[in-house]
């Protein structure tokens, strides 16, 4: 996986998992089933590629799995936002380690469950989520990324002739 480099800690995949959870939520939230789970897989194809504790590749490894055989990007957001879950309730602590620390409250209060009526629930953002520190690109691009309306990464972009960009649905909403 990790081709020889430093595989991600535990704690790094953890964050890397709360940044895709506070830009998968929103976008869910907002209809955009199939771009909530573009987010999910992208997320976890690249923390495969980077390396990761055993434990979190097996759990990836077969999420992308029962993902790859199909279903409704309902269904398939769901997948990786319940592995995800179990990866952040596993704690902090790499595979190596004796011991498992939970993350806090944030991780187990986070577990969202489909409804006992068969239709999805809202996917819940983790709260008051930290800004982790990440090496994907410059903070200076990700903030021309960034919807100034919902302040998430924009889910189908729309440029006016000013050269602003934002959401597509957040500039519907707001006209």
């Amino acid at each position: 996986n990790s081709h020889g480099r430093e595989r991600l800690t535990r704690h790094a995949v953890v964050q890397i998992i709360r940044q895709a959870i506070a830009r998968g939520a929103p976008t869910y939230n907002i209809g955009n089933h199939s771009g909530c789970k573009e987010i999910y897989e992208a997320t976890s194809r690249d923390i495969l590629e980077k390396g990761a504790p055993p434990s979190v590749c097996r759990r990836l490894e077969a999420v992308l799995e029962r993902v790859r055989l199909g279903g409704s990007p309902t269904d398939q957001a769901w997948k990786f936002r319940r592995a995800f879950d179990a990866i952040l309730s596993e704690g902090t602590q790499d595979d190596d380690d004796e011991e498992m620390t939970l993350e806090g409250a944030g991780a187990s209060s986070s577990t969202a469950t489909a409804s006992t009526s068969g239709k999805p629930q809202a996917i819940q953002p983790l709260p008051s989520i930290p800004e982790p520190k990440l090496d994907y690109t410059s903070i200076s691009l990700e903030k021309e990324l960034e919807c100034p309306i919902c302040l998430v990464f924009m889910v189908d972009p729309v440029s006016l002739g000013c050269n602003h960009s934002f959401c597509r649905v957040c500039l519907l909403q707001c006209t």
